[in-house]
């Protein structure tokens, strides 16, 4: 539309967000306990997909990941096995695509599908318990979709003090999102051999996914829960006020 029309005069953005107040506030002390995580070489870090898995979420780059490592593993690659066994990947998901990642995940090797969890949605106390426990949030977007679409799953992962792992085009909002708070990665889609080098990153080094988490945190809880987000309506409604 801007393409064609120009920009919008007096436009703004303002973000979903989300409920800060599922997840309370913690101070430095607090913190490390609070994200449940270790910085030592035998810490899990777990990999959490929440929400609609739907036709605009890339899996693609995900799937090929996972196929590649099953084949190398079978042909003993080495240095694979030590460094990935330590991610588990958890999926509470619905949406067209939860049945291609059921069948995906069976013809994995079974050290790869151990690792890999597909279950139902969850009622409110059980999603705010897995958000609060997961290390990282897994957010997908397929090529085309940055133009109209932005997850809303993140704001609620950030809330959680989740790191955001994206599978998504540089010139996303959710990248943009990532930048400004320092608190993930991003691969472009299709990129498998990019996603094994950033796992590989994740994985040996669990202190680095820790200050991912705190940024996220510290982030969200500043700009994308609801008194933040209601400033801006208020803003943005006494602007149309005086303007009329």
């Amino acid at each position: 539309m801007e393409s064609h029309y120009g920009p919008l005069k007096n436009a703004t953005v303002i973000e979903v967000g989300a409920d800060q107040t599922l997840f309370g506030e913690f101070d430095n002390h607090k913190t490390v306990e609070h994200l449940q995580i270790k910085s030592t070489e035998e810490s899990i870090i777990e990999i959490l997909y929440c929400g609609n898995f739907g036709n605009l979420h890339d899996s693609v780059t995900l799937f090929g990941f996972w196929k590649k490592f099953t084949n190398e593993t079978k042909n003993n690659a080495s240095g694979l096995k030590s460094v990935y066994a330590r991610l588990q990947w958890h999926f509470y998901c619905s949406g067209p695509k939860r049945a291609e990642l059921v069948t995906v995940r069976e013809k994995l090797s079974n050290s790869l599908k151990d690792s890999i969890q597909i279950c139902d949605g969850l009622r409110q106390a059980e999603w705010v318990a897995v958000m609060q426990a997961a290390n990282i949030a897994l957010v997908t977007m397929a090529p085309g979709s940055e133009t109209v679409v932005m997850p809303s799953k993140t704001y609620s992962a950030m809330m959680a003090g989740q790191a955001v792992l994206a599978i998504a085009p540089e010139s996303s909002d959710l990248v943009n999102t990532i930048k400004k708070a320092d608190c993930g990665w991003w691969i472009e889609p299709g990129d498998v051999v990019g996603l094994e080098k950033m796992l590989k990153k994740i994985g040996s080094n669990p202190e680095e996914v820790l200050k991912k988490r705190v940024h996220a945190y510290r982030y969200a809880h500043k700009h994308f829960g609801q008194d933040a987000l209601a400033k801006k309506w208020q803003v943005l409604f006494e602007g149309i006020i005086l303007k009329s």
